[in-house]
């Protein structure tokens, strides 16, 4: 998340600010690292929220527009709100993967149960009303929880976050693709660093995203998933591949042998499919290939760290 050294605890174990909440600055760390860290300080009690529309989790807690996103935080996604700061900012944690990060105060609401429905499409609006001719309102994407009502027959009405608008009920309905073909869908999304939905997503936001589809939650960045994955001598489908900063899901081999890959990356800025040694682009991959990985960690579980 940030180039800023990690703290170490009492018994000398580095502790990652990418998931462990603690600021040396300012004294304040979550108060599950009471008892692991030196000297005074604050600690915080976490609060279960949930995030009322689409924001970006920054790098650091500075109202500047070219402070870095680390992750984008989706439409009533679960949270946990570990300080607020200056009354400006929050430091917030992503609850599915543990991931931590700056939000702007006021985005979140502290109900206590999840919205009901989770949106499916990769891509779609909301409306003013229950009508296809009216302006969208804004953007939602698949991983979006809203409280979704059904209102007409195509329509249903939400009253989560912004205020009420409509969206169309193919927008709730799930895909029966097999996960391969599914994440094949994102094929041509620009890429965008910290993006994790079909208008803009990164390496990692993609197997993120994959996972996500077969109900897996997995770890943000690229070195976390690598760490958490089972290595594989001999990969298959639907494996990932790490490389220096970077990752990308195996596809199929071509009749030489060498795997296809899907992975958003900056070399084209956006979504493509990449064979493994073959081509300037696939040789310097092959290059910086550090290996395969499967999971084999629990289904429908929220990752945390170790």
């Amino acid at each position: 998340m940030t180039s800023k050294p990690d703290l170490k605890d009492i018994n000398g174990l580095e502790l990652d600010r990418r998931v462990w909440a603690y600021d040396e600055d300012r004294r304040i760390a979550e108060i599950a690292l009471k008892g692991r860290l030196e000297g005074e300080w604050e600690w915080c009690i976490p609060k279960r929220c949930f995030m009322e529309w689409r924001c970006e989790l920054k790098e650091s807690a500075q109202d500047l527009p070219i402070i870095p996103m680390v992750t984008e935080v989706f439409i009533g996604e679960e949270v946990e709100v570990i300080r607020d700061l200056q009354n400006t900012w929050s430091m917030t944690r992503t609850k599915a993967d543990s991931y931590l990060g700056y939000t702007i105060d006021g985005r979140y609401s502290y109900q206590i149960e999840a919205p009901s429905s989770q949106v499916e499409c990769l891509r779609g609006y909301t409306y003013i009303s229950s009508s296809i001719k009216q302006k969208g309102l804004g953007l939602i994407t698949f991983g979006d929880h809203l409280d979704a009502y059904q209102y007409a027959e195509e329509w249903y009405m939400c009253l989560f976050g912004i205020g009420t608008f409509f969206i169309h009920k193919s927008a709730l309905e799930p895909s029966t693709l097999p996960p391969l073909e599914w994440v094949r869908q994102f094929l041509g999304t620009p890429y965008l660093w910290g993006g994790r939905t079909a208008w803009g997503i990164d390496c990692s936001g993609l197997a993120q995203m994959y996972f996500r589809y077969q109900n897996i939650y997995i770890p943000r960045d690229a070195d976390q998933q690598e760490a958490a994955f089972a290595k594989v001598a001999e990969p298959r489908a639907g494996d990932l591949a790490f490389f220096d900063g970077h990752v990308g899901i195996l596809l199929e081999q071509n009749e030489r042998g060498n795997w296809r890959m899907l992975h958003a990356n900056s070399r084209h800025m956006s979504v493509t499919v990449d064979t493994l040694g073959e081509g300037e682009y696939g040789e310097y991959l092959s290059s910086i290939l550090h290996g395969f990985g499967r999971w084999e960690g629990e289904i429908g579980v929220y990752w945390k760290p170790k």
